[in-house]
C-alpha cells in the first residue's frame, strides 16, 4: 500500500482540508465497507473504485453480473459527508424499501403497451383499415404524447428509487413534490410548504435544482427543463449525492436491459407519432400551398379586369378595328400592373376579352363584360367573368390557350 493511500484512510475526519482531499464516505459495491471516494479500492475486500479516474482502464476486466450499482437492489450504500450537500453526516441506503424494480418495469410497460396498441387499434377501427385516414387523423398527436408521457413517469419512477423511496410515490399527485423535497433537501418546513398553493410551485424550481445537483447533472438544466434531464438521469447509472457506483462496462445487465427495453418501445412509438404527425402536416401544407397558389391567382385575375376596365371605360385604349369583342394580351400581368408578391411567383400569361353589351341587336353604349384566361404555366383558367372567380376554378392548365386572331387585339394606352 502506497502512502498516498494510508493517507486516505488514518486522516483525521476533524480536519477540513484532509476531508476535502479524500472526498466523501461511500461503500465498497462488493463487501458493503466503508471507503473514501477517492480511494483506488476497497480496503477490506480490494475491490477497485469504479469511480477513480485511474481506475478506469482497468474497469473492463471486471466481472459484468453479480457486482455494481442497481435500483431497488440496496446493493451500493453512500454517506454525505460534511460540507458536501448538508451541514451535517448522514447515511443514506440506496435501494432500500423502494418497491421491486420487476414489478416497477412490469406495471409500466403492461399499462403503455396496453395505451400504444389500444389506441392504434381504436384508430384502425375508427378509420376502417384505411392507412390513409388514419394517418391523416390525430393518431400520431395522441401516440407521441403517450409515449413521451409514460417515457417521463418511468424515468420519474426510477429516480424516486435512487433517492430510496418507494417508486408509486412518484406517481401521487402533490405528495410526489413532498417526497422529492424532503429526499434532495429534508428541512420539515420546506416539506410542509411544497402543499402550499402557489408557494409549492415556487419552491419545485428550486428544489429541482437540488435535484440536479445531488445527482451531478447541472441544476439550471435540471429546474429548466425537466421533461429532458429526469429522463436522463433516471436511465443512465447515475446514483443519488453524485456517485456513479458503476461504469458503462460494468453494469447490472438485467436493470439496464430492462430500461433499454422501455426505452425502445417509448421511443419507437414516439417516431411513429412523429412520423404520422410530420406526414400529416406536410400534406396540409401541401394543401394550404394550392390555396395559396389560388389566392395569388384570383388576386392577380382581378387586378387585370379592374384595370382593363378602367382603361376600357375611360377610353384609353386603342383597337384598330370595331368588333363586339376585343382582346387585351398580356405576357405577364406584373409587366403591366402591381401585383403584390408576384417576385415569388412565376409569370402569369393572360388575355381579358371585352364583350360590348347588346339590347336585341343594339349596343348598349357604355356597358361591356370582362372575361379573362389566365395561367402561370401550371394552373390557371379560361374564359371566366369577373363575377365567377373563386379558388375552385383555378385548375391544372399550363398553356394559354387563345380563342381569337392576334389582329383583334388591342392596346392600352399606358401601363399601371
Amino acid at each position: 500500500m502506497n502512502n498516498n493511500e494510508s493517507n486516505f484512510t488514518v486522516a483525521n475526519d476533524n480536519n477540513p482540508a484532509k476531508s476535502k482531499d479524500r472526498g466523501y464516505i461511500t461503500y465498497c459495491s462488493r463487501c458493503g465497507a466503508e471507503m473514501y471516494s477517492n480511494s483506488r479500492y476497497c480496503m477490506k475486500c480490494g475491490n477497485l473504485n469504479p469511480d477513480h479516474p485511474d481506475n478506469q482502464g482497468m474497469i473492463k476486466y471486471i466481472e459484468k453480473k453479480g457486482e455494481g450499482y442497481t435500483v431497488g437492489s440496496g446493493q451500493s450504500l453512500t454517506k454525505k459527508g460534511p460540507g458536501v450537500f448538508r451541514s451535517s453526516p448522514s447515511v443514506s441506503i440506496v435501494g432500500e424499501n423502494t418497491g421491486n424494480f420487476n414489478l416497477c418495469f412490469a406495471v409500466n410497460m403492461i399499462f403503455y403497451l396496453v395505451i400504444a396498441f389500444g389506441s392504434s387499434f381504436y384508430f384502425y377501427l375508427l378509420a376502417r383499415g384505411d392507412l390513409v385516414s388514419i394517418i391523416s387523423s390525430n393518431f400520431g398527436e395522441v401516440l407521441l404524447i403517450f409515449s413521451l408521457g409514460f417515457i417521463f413517469l418511468y424515468s420519474f419512477q426510477l429516480l424516486f428509487m435512487k433517492m430510496n423511496r418507494k417508486w408509486w410515490d412518484a406517481l401521487i399527485p402533490f405528495y410526489n413534490f413532498y417526497v422529492l423535497a424532503d429526499a434532495v433537501i429534508g428541512d420539515t418546513r420546506v416539506k410542509k410548504l411544497t402543499l402550499v398553493p402557489g408557494i409549492g410551485q415556487i419552491l419545485w424550481i428550486y428544489i429541482l435544482y437540488r435535484l440536479g445537483a445531488c445527482f451531478k447533472k447541472p441544476g439550471i438544466l435540471m429546474a429548466f427543463l425537466p421533461f429532458i434531464m429526469i429522463p436522463l438521469t433516471g436511465f443512465d447509472g447515475s446514483a443519488f449525492y453524485g456517485t456513479y457506483y458503476t461504469s458503462g462496462d460494468n453494469r447490472m445487465e438485467d436493470e439496464f436491459k430492462k430500461k433499454r427495453t422501455f426505452l425502445f418501445f417509448g421511443l419507437f412509438f414516439s417516431l411513429l407519432g412523429t412520423f404520422t404527425i410530420v406526414y400529416t402536416n406536410t400534406t396540409h401544407l401541401k394543401s394550404q400551398a394550392g390555396r395559396i397558389n389560388a389566392a395569388f391567382m384570383i388576386n392577380t385575375a382581378n387586378i387585370a379586369i379592374k384595370n382593363v376596365k378602367q382603361k376600357v371605360e375611360t377610353d384609353k385604349y386603342t383597337c384598330d378595328f370595331d368588333m363586339d369583342n376585343f382582346y387585351f394580351y398580356f405576357s405577364d400581368v406584373s409587366d403591366y400592373f402591381f401585383v403584390p408578391f408576384s417576385f415569388a411567383h412565376a409569370p402569369v400569361e393572360a388575355y381579358v376579352r371585352v364583350e360590348k353589351v347588346k339590347q336585341g341587336d343594339a349596343v348598349v353604349v357604355g356597358k361591356y363584360r370582362y372575361y379573362i384566361s389566365l395561367t402561370d404555366g401550371t394552373n390557371g383558367f379560361a374564359e371566366l367573368s369577373s363575377r365567377d372567380l373563386n379558388y375552385d376554378n383555378v385548375v391544372l392548365y399550363d398553356r394559354l390557350e387563345k380563342l381569337y386572331d392576334d389582329g383583334n387585339d388591342c392596346y392600352l394606352h399606358e401601363k399601371s
